[in-house]
């Protein structure tokens, strides 16, 4: 199983918009994906980066994830040991592109704002876990950003290298 994308399906009419982001369906096909646990939201302003996060342990968190409004630089990390190990995918997703992505639980997760403002929705398959939470330092990682980062949190800058980090074994 690796990262997956869904294409949503907006309603349109006179009184606005409906749209439905969690079906049965995206859950049967995200079979990595245990339980809906956490729902989250988080709105950034232009250039902002957040991540790379994940979470390990008992606690193993994988998550769907979606924007409401802007545009992000989406990218995941392959934490796998093994050949796929530090390989970098990456999304434009936006309202517009109504792109959904589901990430499995061994890959960080991390995003650069691209429009002037974003709003970005997950919804997890664990509670979150301070104890088992973890990440890669953003510019350590094959890829280059959209921008040089407007703002990062310090936790965010003091991850390790991705080529500290030892690989997660899934078995």
């Amino acid at each position: 199983m690796t990262i997956q994308l869904f294409e949503l399906s907006p309603q349109l009419d006179e009184r606005g918009e409906f749209t439905k982001y969690i079906s049965k369906y995206a859950l049967e096909k995200a079979k990595e994906f245990k339980q809906i646990s956490e729902v989250y939201t988080s709105t950034s302003s232009q250039f902002v980066l957040r991540g790379m996060h994940f979470q390990h342990g008992r606690n193993r968190m994988s998550r769907f994830v979606w924007v409401s409004s802007g545009e992000i630089d989406d990218v995941v990390v392959d934490l796998r040991s093994g050949s796929t190990f530090g390989q970098v995918h990456r999304n434009i997703l936006s309202k517009q592109g109504n792109t959904m992505i589901f990430i499995p639980w061994y890959f960080a997760h991390g995003f650069q704002v691209i429009s002037k403002m974003a709003t970005v929705n997950y919804v997890t398959d664990a509670d979150y876990s301070q104890k088992e939470e973890s990440g890669i330092k953003f510019d350590t990682i094959n890829f280059q950003w959209s921008s040089k980062p407007s703002k990062v949190s310090p936790r965010d800058l003091s991850f390790p290298a991705l080529k500290d980090f030892p690989g997660v074994n899934i078995v």
